[in-house]
């Protein structure tokens, strides 16, 4: 059996998530401990109560959303009969991934993800739209016609057959907006701090950049499917580059999802909190079946679910599949 693990990024994060889990997993609560201690957030208040205006702030939300993504991860690897055989993780989420895959460490997935979202709160201008319905070409020559003179907009997020992305100045993102009204294309603005995944975010990325140079990072265990080549690795040497050119290049979801596909996986867990990308899966591979850890239910659900699949499939070592906390 061979399935796939899934971290959601930015736009999954809500208030309460993760909570359930790190109340019924010592280990799962113990990486919310670890996680305060390292960025002296208070994220587990954040996470159990908000205010929801606070964990909205870029600058919170990836850290938090990083930590309870894998404390639900943490409480799966406690009862899965069987390790995943990729990893993959949307903008954000793929730090989640890196950890998982055992790539980057817990504590440098932290402190990255803290100075990450940093960064990238501080990029205040620009914004982002969501367009149903419309084709990768549509989106980029809706790009091209609606830029402003000396502003920019880009395909962002490259998700689903029937949801793309763009991201730019707020200028070109109105007029966008305009350009898909006018031609009867759903359009979505979302609800975000900047321009995420386009130019606009080079000096993000270039500050990002020198923090990623100082970062270890290890050979992963199971492949991670990169979001800027939609293509499975497993080189370190590989990471630093990547995850500083994501900050400027489109997500390639629908691609990564197709290569895991290609690569014989039928199976997609999503391990976070919503549903999103299961969606998202499902209206690129009608056919998959999904699954999701956020809570108490879903995490009984899934374990039932790989158990059966397993067939017997040896059981996992206890201790070779926890998170590291090197």
């Amino acid at each position: 059996m061979r399935y796939a693990v899934l971290f959601p990024g930015q736009g999954s994060q809500y208030v309460g998530m993760g909570q359930e889990i790190a109340a019924r997993s010592p280990k799962a609560h113990r990486m919310f401990e670890a996680a305060e201690m390292i960025s002296g957030l208070p994220i587990r208040t954040l996470c159990a109560e908000g205010p929801e205006a606070l964990l909205q702030e870029t600058a919170n939300t990836q850290p938090c959303l990083l930590v309870s993504s894998l404390a639900c991860y943490e409480a799966l690897l406690e009862k899965a009969p069987v390790r995943p055989a990729f990893a993959l993780g949307h903008s954000a989420g793929e730090f989640a991934a890196l950890v998982a895959a055992g790539a980057l460490s817990f504590p440098d997935a932290v402190r990255l993800i803290q100075k990450r979202g940093e960064l990238m709160g501080n990029m205040e201008d620009g914004g982002m739209a969501a367009l149903k319905n419309v084709s990768l070409q549509t989106a980029s020559e809706i790009c091209e016609q609606a830029v402003v003179p000396g502003g920019a907009l880009v395909t962002a997020n490259v998700n689903s057959p029937n949801q793309i992305v763009i991201s730019g100045d707020s200028d070109s993102i109105e007029e966008a907006v305009m350009h898909c009204l006018e031609r009867d294309i759903e359009v979505v603005p979302l609800s975000v701090s900047g321009a995420f995944h386009s130019p606009l975010m080079q000096p993000a990325a270039d500050e990002f950049a020198k923090t990623l140079s100082r970062a270890t990072f290890e050979h992963a265990q199971i492949p991670v499917v990169s979001n800027v080549t939609a293509e499975p690795t497993v080189d370190k040497r590989l990471w630093p580059e990547l995850l500083a050119k994501q900050m400027v290049s489109p997500v390639l979801f629908e691609p990564s999802i197709r290569a895991l596909a290609e690569q014989g996986v039928t199976l997609f867990l999503e391990v976070g909190p919503k549903q999103v990308l299961s969606r998202l899966i499902r209206r690129i591979l009608p056919d998959a079946e999904t699954l999701h850890v956020e809570d108490d239910a879903s995490l009984q659900a899934a374990v039932s679910r790989l158990q059966e699949l397993a067939d017997g499939t040896p059981t996992r070592e206890e201790n070779s599949d926890a998170v590291s906390f090197r």
